[in-house]
Parts: C-alpha cells; structure tokens; sequence
C-alpha cells in the first residue's frame, strides 16, 4: 500500500535487480551443538519461578549483571537482546536457528545506506526449538574485559559458528522520481 502511494505521489519508477553480497551462514562448529531444546509445554506465564515485571518496572540483576527476563508465555518464541554496557545477550526461548539467524543479522548489522545489509541465513539442518543464552563483547568494550566477541562465543556457548558467504539478494533500482509530490 505505501509503495503504491509513493510511486503515484512521486511518479516513482523503479525495478528490482539480484545483487551479491556478502553475509554468513549459521552452521553446527564441531562438537556439535550446547542448547537444550525447549520442554514441549512450557508453563504459562506467571505460573512458575521467573522474575514478574510490570510494564516500566526495573527487572532484578543476575549475578553477571544481565537483567533476569520473565519466562515468555506458552504461546511465544523467538531471541531478546539485550545490551549491557559493552556486553550483549540474547536469549531465546523456544527459539529457531532461523530466529537466531535473525537475530544475528540485526546484531551484525549492515554497511552504509544504498548498500544491501549483511545477511545471515540458517544453514544449521536443526529443526528444534533452542532454549539458550548467547553473552559476547560489542567491538567498543575495553580490552581489559575477558568476554569473547560473537565470532567466538558462538562456538564456545552454543556449538555453532558463523562462516562467510555469498548469497543473492533483491535490490531496489530507482529509475526515476519526482522531488515534488503531487497533491491530495
């Protein structure tokens, strides 16, 4: 709907191209993975041990300093960030390595606008859903700390890895557009 109103206020003409870019593919690192799979039932929400949380409330700090979240409820999945100072977690709950790929693409971000961002596609053949918790360094923490970078706690924590890769993807290519929209 909005690409409709853009293109007949602005007169935008445009097509979309594959592009190469580079990106990672989620795999299993040797070993194999360190997630426990998630309990097939899980307890509905506030009906077991997990910190409650009123929308706006301050959440308890674990011993690592981390938040402690409330379990999801039965019918959610899927991985939280969480950022902490020079440190990152996410923690999935009943979550796929899709959701985890996902994840890890919004984390490693992207290159400058005009540019496609990094893409991180699942290539783990695991068809589970993980309960797990990722803890790594962003590139600005100080040296002094001794928490691994994403590269390496991937491995280390969950059994996995980032490979590099290429994979296609689609690209807008303006062809033309008015400055001036038209009017109502």
């Amino acid at each position: 709907m909005l690409r409709n109103l853009i293109s007949e206020r602005f007169k935008l003409q445009y097509h979309a191209t594959p592009k190469e870019v580079s990106g990672y593919a989620l795999m299993v690192a040797r070993g194999g993975p360190k997630m426990k799979e998630s309990a097939d039932a899980p307890a509905p929400l506030g009906q077991d041990d997990s910190p409650k949380a009123l929308p706006f409330q301050r959440l308890p700090a674990g011993p690592d300093g981390f938040p402690v979240m409330p379990k999801l409820s039965a019918d959610q999945t899927g991985a939280i960030i969480r950022l902490f100072g020079g440190r990152n977690r996410v923690d999935g709950q009943r979550a796929t390595m899709r959701d985890l790929a996902d994840t890890l693409q919004i984390l490693l971000g992207g290159p400058a606008v005009g540019e496609p961002r990094i893409t991180v596609t699942d290539a783990t053949g695991l068809p589970a859903k993980y309960d797990f918790t990722l803890t790594f360094a962003r590139e600005s923490t100080p040296p002094a700390e001794t928490i691994p970078d994403i590269f390496a706690a991937l491995p280390e924590q969950l059994g996995l890895k980032l490979d590099r890769t290429k994979s296609t993807v689609q690209v807008m290519v303006v062809d033309h557009m008015e400055k001036t929209p038209t009017g109502n």
